[in-house]
């Protein structure tokens, strides 16, 4: 206190420096939060790719590129409250585009077939693979109940 009564310019100098410094600090914040935000192909990707999922599925983004998206299916654990886990399956959902439109997706299972987009409709190759090629492909940790899961059987979106 007693340089702020000996230096009172100097003191008004600092907390204005201070001030400029704090604000600053949140446009910067700001400015990469909005730059971080996902492209619009990915969120109607993702939109689509849900009407798929059931239970505690969810997505996990495998390939990208220009209008084609295949997401991993994965299942969510519970950490007991604290957080969530995701364990891969061998079960994935591709999504074709249209510019920044979804058009069409299929869910498919890793082990039997290989996505690919064509006119904006997902086209399945037979490509029939080992359960540990495909784990070895996707780099990640199975767990043993989803590690088995299996759906030979493609299913698209709107079909039953």
């Amino acid at each position: 206190m007693a340089a702020i009564r000996r230096h009172p310019a100097a003191a008004g100098i600092a907390f204005l420096v201070a001030g400029c410094l704090v604000v600053f600090g949140v446009f910067l914040a700001l400015v990469r939060s909005i730059g971080s935000d996902p492209s619009p192909g990915l969120l109607s990707a993702q939109g689509m790719a849900h009407r798929l999922l059931t239970g505690r599925e969810s997505i996990d983004t495998d390939v990208q590129t220009s209008g084609e998206y295949v997401f991993r299916v994965v299942y969510q654990a519970s950490d007991g409250n604290v957080g969530s886990t995701e364990f891969a399956t061998h079960i994935g959902v591709a999504v074709c585009l249209r510019g920044d439109r979804a058009t069409d997706a299929v869910r498919f299972s890793y082990l039997h077939f290989k996505p690919a987009c064509r006119d904006g409709q997902v086209q399945l190759t037979p490509a029939e693979t080992s359960i540990a090629q495909d784990r070895k492909a996707f780099g990640g940790e199975f767990v043993e109940g989803a590690d088995q899961a299996d759906e030979p059987t493609p299913r698209r979106v709107g079909s039953p």
